[in-house]
């Protein structure tokens, strides 16, 4: 459906013509009915009767020399969601109407394209793309169509007769969650390399699949399950990636000059840098095993923190000062935030600007900012009271579902686009383009270039990337151009990454890096002689570890991940990786993403014999060269936890990993394990042949430091030896419990050492401790009472008995409280209060009734 508004059309007459639901209608003109001391969450005071579109534009504060001009309003867009801006300066916008609804199924929601046809800066072409949507909350457009989150479904929609709406549509994968549907799959944005990247938030639940229609199905294919994640898809073979996971409920992707990614997030902190494999600080949820979190990139905040679109701005239609940031809509803020970022290492450090926009307004909700064909900011704006989803749910019904805003910032009198369509533009002209100033004409040809099937065009690509010559920006691109067509290429990408990889600028060599991981990534890959491709990574991996330039290593390191995830490491691979952890001196991010490399790497079955000398946890923590390297240091202890929760890791290797660290003097390390395996050993985890062979290799190491108590392992040594039922183990743990030097932590340690062991001395130790108050005070014993109720003696009512004249009265209830979980000790109990031992008088009701049932 397609209309055009005419010039000075009242707005009521609009709203008839354009067969607007008689919801929306109505919607128009309830706020009427707010009651006038309602605040919503997050909001500070009562939001006040909501604007018109001119009084919104007149209240909003922007620098000097900019001003605030609408380009579209209610009706030609309401409860906007999403936008995209295409090859011809048309807006794609998402509207939803059924929001917050939690059910699946078709809706009232649709796509629209809004589009300026006369230039003169304000829509007037409205087209609805597509309808019957449920809560669309992602748009991108490119290679033939558009590309709409549409949960549990992400859709390839396309006009195949040109007429403007959609008449052909696949579901490419499916399985997103809407279990909180404001943090729904969104935010998709076309990335450097082609693939079309997007955001899913914390609480919302996906278990992604292949769909049918997709040309990667099969039935027995597992799909993936997360929540907070960055996730990605190959438009040339609809193949779906999670690119990293972390944050919160991060809705907005910018990719800066670098092509390095950022999110915005709520709640936690707002700005990102999330590189591939990468795993960030959750707001909620737990982290897979041994994860080593990646944090934020900032240390300030910005008003309230709710965050909704982000974008890199580069535009020449704006001063210097105000290019080369990230704009962020602030929803509780009611303004765009503004971050600068500046290269730290192989990250980023973001630092606050002045707010662009502000628009004293409760209503206004900057849900998407985009660059323009023109260089300026546009904003589309919810415009709603409710900023929260608790108000949402708490009241769909007040959700006004009839506005909506898109506005342009522009400075000065700096001209609309005119006649502007990308899409017809030949391969030179899309070519030359690539370096243009204004970062959507660049990107928009990029894309165009990746689309475009003409073989022809990656020699042409590939000599300007070669060339020292073009101008930076134009290289850059070209690159990026190519290496969004590698799918397309196959094979041939190998040479190609190889030849961009190798050439003397830095980011080149990162990004062919970058095409190599994407081409491994993307083939299907078998353990066994290195291929070409391999073979063509490892060269560029090797050079990438090696070279002092941490964006360079960073990128190395993602590949050697991406190449070898759950696959064996090879000779060179564990040369490469070893060879890094020995000489390198990283950054947070670096240090992190090393430790990602080696969790890929060793995640396989296990190496192969030929590769012993590295192919082993153990052997990688006995390497001194890593252990004496700052990187090294570490990660040693995260191995070692690794190890010691590893089903596969084999005694000899632990204790080639125990022996190597007590030469090398880390006691620190060799008490983590000797605790960890005495905590295995009482809670009968470790059992059976893996408990004999651990005795017999790890107890020398142990047992030669019980005679010196003033030795660093002593206490964990003793522990492990009376765990392991080792005699010299034995007397020495007895010490510790008798001693009045050692801790109340230490002495309990000892006691459920021995209790483990079923050494009779830990309950004659116990039971001496018990009546003498003057050998330990009321916590121990107390304690000693709960560790009792391990056994299972008739002894244990005797000792408690014997003792509970000598117990203080708060202590009295807790042995009453053990006496009467055993029926054993009950008996006993109930004879010492016929025997007047015990008053009947200090058991509770509770604890009778539980005698009852005894």
């Amino acid at each position: 459906m397609t209309f055009t508004r005419p010039q000075k059309t009242s707005w009521i007459v609009t709203l008839r013509s354009t067969v607007i639901p008689t919801f929306a209608l109505l919607a128009l003109f309830a706020a009427t009915a707010l009651a006038d001391d309602f605040i919503p969450r997050a909001q500070d005071k009562p939001p006040g009767p909501p604007l018109s579109p001119a009084e919104a534009v007149a209240k909003m504060t922007v620098p000097d020399g900019f001003k605030v001009e609408l380009v579209a309003a209610e009706p030609d867009v309401m409860n906007p969601v999403a936008m995209a801006i295409d090859e011809r300066g048309r807006f794609w916008i998402t509207e939803s109407f059924e929001y917050p609804r939690h059910s699946a199924g078709p809706g009232r929601d649709r796509v629209k394209i809004l589009e300026d046809t006369n230039a003169d800066g304000a829509v007037d072409k409205v087209t609805v793309f597509m309808e019957g949507l449920n809560i669309p909350s992602g748009i991108a457009v490119g290679h033939g169509g558009a590309w709409v989150v549409n949960a549990p479904d992400l859709l390839f929609v396309q006009d195949t007769n040109g007429d403007g709406i959609a008449d052909r549509q696949e579901v490419v994968v499916t399985g997103f969650g809407r279990e909180d549907t404001h943090e729904l799959p969104n935010a998709l944005t076309w990335g450097p390399d082609g693939w079309l990247y997007g955001l899913n938030g914390v609480f919302n639940n996906c278990y992604v699949k292949y769909a049918a229609e997709n040309p990667n199905f099969t039935a027995d294919h597992p799909g993936w399950h997360f929540t907070a994640a960055m996730f990605r898809i190959n438009p040339h073979t609809k193949e779906f990636q999670i690119f990293c996971e972390g944050t919160s409920n991060p809705w907005g992707i910018a990719f800066d000059k670098e092509g390095s990614a950022f999110v915005s997030a709520c709640v936690i902190d707002h700005l990102w840098h999330l590189v591939q494999g990468g795993y960030y600080h959750r707001q909620a949820g737990a982290y897979p095993p041994h994860t080593w979190k990646i944090e934020s990139i900032v240390q300030h905040k910005h008003q309230k923190a709710a965050y909704c679109g982000i974008t890199y701005f580069d535009s020449p239609a704006y001063p210097p000062e105000y290019r080369g940031h990230l704009y962020m809509g602030n929803i509780h803020g009611g303004c765009i935030n503004v971050d600068a970022i500046e290269r730290k290492g192989s990250t980023y450090v973001g630092t606050p600007r002045p707010d662009f926009m502000t628009a004293n307004d409760a209503w206004f909700m900057p849900v998407a900012q985009k660059v323009g064909p023109d260089g300026a900011l546009y904003v589309l704006d919810w415009y709603d009271r409710y900023h929260c989803y608790q108000d949402a749910n708490r009241d769909p019904e007040g959700i006004d579902r009839g506005r909506g805003r898109l506005y342009r910032v522009r400075y000065q009198d700096a001209p609309y686009a005119k006649d502007f369509d990308l899409g017809k533009a030949s391969n030179e002209e899309l070519v030359a383009k690539l370096g243009d100033p204004n970062v959507f004409v660049r990107e928009t040809a990029q894309l165009l270039l990746q689309a475009r099937g003409d073989i022809s065009l990656d020699k042409q690509l590939l000599d300007l990337v070669k060339s020292e010559n073009t101008p930076p920006t134009q290289r850059l691109h070209a690159a990026f151009a190519i290496i969004g067509r590698a799918s397309q290429i196959s094979m041939e990408g190998t040479k190609t990454s190889r030849e961009i990889g190798t050439l003397s600028d830095p980011l080149l060599k990162v990004w062919g890096l970058r095409m190599a991981a994407n081409l491994i990534g993307s083939i299907a890959m078998q353990n066994g002689p290195e291929n070409e491709t391999e073979m063509s990574a490892l060269s560029l991996i090797s050079k990438g570890i090696e070279s002092p330039d941490p964006r360079i290593q960073l990128e190395a390191l993602n590949t050697l991940a991406v190449a070898y995830e759950g696959r064996s490491p090879t000779v060179n691979t564990i040369s490469a990786l070893t060879k890094y952890l020995t000489i390198a001196n990283p950054d947070p991010l670096l240090a992190r993403m090393s430790w990602r490399a080696i969790k890929s790497m060793y995640r396989s079955t296990g190496a192969p014999p030929s590769f012993s000398a590295y192919g082993d946890k153990g052997q990688l923590i006995a390497d001194n060269a890593v252990a004496q390297s700052k990187l090294g240091s570490l990660l040693i202890p995260r191995l070692l936890d690794w190890m010691l929760d590893d089903p596969q890791t084999t005694p000899k290797s632990l204790a080639a990993a125990v022996s190597s660290l007590k030469s090398r003097g880390q006691t620190d390390l060799v008490a983590r394990v000797l605790r960890r395996l005495a905590e295995r050993t009482q809670n009968r985890e470790l059992q059976g042949e893996a408990l004999t062979q651990l005795q017999r290799l790890i107890t020398p190491l142990a047992v030669d430091v019980l005679t010196d108590p003033k030795h660093d392992l002593f206490l964990d040594a003793t522990m492990l030896a009376a765990s392991w039922k080792n005699p010299a183990g034995f007397k020495a743990a007895e010490e510790v419990l008798k001693a009045t030097r050692f801790s109340d932590d230490q002495r309990i340690a000892a006691l459920d050492a021995l209790i483990a062991a079923d050494q009779p001395s830990a309950l004659t130790e116990a039971a001496a401790l018990l009546a003498k108050p003057d050998q330990a005070g009321p916590a121990l014993r107390g304690r000693i009472l709960a560790s009792l109720g391990r056994l299972d003696s008739p002894a244990v009512g005797t000792a408690v008995i014997a003792a509970y004249k000598s117990l203080e009265p708060e202590l009295r209830p807790r042995a009453i409280e053990l006496l009467s979980q055993r029926a054993s000790w009950a008996s006993q109990l109930l004879t010492a209060m016929g025997d007047k031992q015990i008053p009947s008088g200090d058991m509770n009701v509770n604890q009778a009734r539980r005698l009852s049932e005894l």
